[in-house]
């Protein structure tokens, strides 16, 4: 067999990654014949047949399966490298790469990141933004993400350590003007009565909606459904619209008199947690160590201080 291309390696993974050659070429900035060309390049390096077509997109096939164990290797040496190479050259340079759900990324950038990368200006963090913790959970463990900050209310996954993990409740946000934006709790069945914007079936927080719903035997009848976070706060600011989210995915808004967060008296809703998470067992270069710790105390005080921006 021919020595592997690596560049041609990275798009393979992308495919297999994503199962579609659009989706890989979108990722990768470039057009779908340039991939479908690296793919049969890098099929004629290893000579075995990659990915078999399907109406939704490809299928990878055993070689494929091999293939991505080969890169899985490789690029935990590369890091392994890159992180005894940083150990030497100190904590001034490198790139560290955050996944975040698109609630947090603005508390990211502006209680964690700006002083830290001010004071390391040869440092490149890369963030990215996901939709799900599902998501971010994958992204860790495949080593596309050094850390990952989420909320969750599910931790079944024996590869991901939790640095962090506090509760963040789920709350119905409205205007200060709604008529239960004085009460500092109400019921499932109270918030039900009114209009509400609520995220996707794709969402984590669907499954404890949908929970909240079978105990008290209600299906509520959402205005739209939205994944937004923006969407849904500036529903919620309007009338006597509402959504529910944490207190501290709309903390800006609640800091500036827009919006008000109330307690939901529901178990489902005090389930989620605040996390940071780190794949276990992943050796870290210094800078992105020196940054976990940031991090852990940083979030900390943010989900200490989602709890104060519930109680009115």
């Amino acid at each position: 067999m021919k020595e592997i291309n690596q560049r041609r390696l990275r798009y393979f993974h992308e495919v297999y990654t994503c199962g579609k050659i659009r989706g890989a070429a979108a990722n990768l900035n470039t057009d779908t014949s340039v991939v479908t060309r690296q793919i049969r390049l890098l099929e004629e390096e290893v000579g075995a047949k990659l990915f078999e077509r399907r109406p939704r997109g490809v299928a990878p096939t055993e070689a494929a399966e091999l293939l991505q164990k080969y890169y899985q290797v490789c690029y935990t040496l590369r890091q392994n490298l890159e992180a005894g190479l940083q150990e030497l050259r100190g904590m001034k340079r490198g790139m560290i790469n955050i996944i975040v759900l698109k609630a947090y990324s603005e508390i990211l950038v502006e209680d964690v990141l700006h002083d830290f990368c001010m004071e390391r200006s040869g440092l490149n963090i890369c963030i990215k933004e996901a939709s799900t913790a599902d998501q971010i959970v994958a992204a860790v463990v495949a080593d596309e993400a050094h850390m990952g900050i989420m909320s969750h209310y599910s931790f079944n996954d024996p590869k991901i350590k939790y640095s962090v993990r506090v509760p963040l409740p789920i709350c119905l946000v409205v205007s200060c003007n709604h008529p239960l934006a004085s009460q500092k709790k109400v019921t499932f069945l109270e918030a039900a009565r009114y209009p509400l914007a609520l995220p996707s079936a794709a969402s984590n927080l669907w499954s404890v909606i949908r929970e909240a719903e079978r105990s008290e035997n209600v299906q509520l009848a959402p205005v739209f459904v939205s994944d937004s976070i923006s969407s849904r706060k500036k529903f919620s600011s309007i009338g006597e619209g509402g959504t529910f989210m944490s207190a501290l995915a709309a903390r800006q808004e609640i800091k500036a008199g827009q919006l008000v967060a109330v307690e939901v008296d529901h178990p489902s809703f005090k389930s989620f947690q605040f996390c940071l998470a780190v794949k276990q067992g992943k050796p870290f270069p210094p800078a992105a160590n020196q940054l976990l710790r940031v991090l852990e105390a940083k979030l900390l005080v943010c989900a200490h201080a989602a709890k104060d921006l519930s109680v009115h």
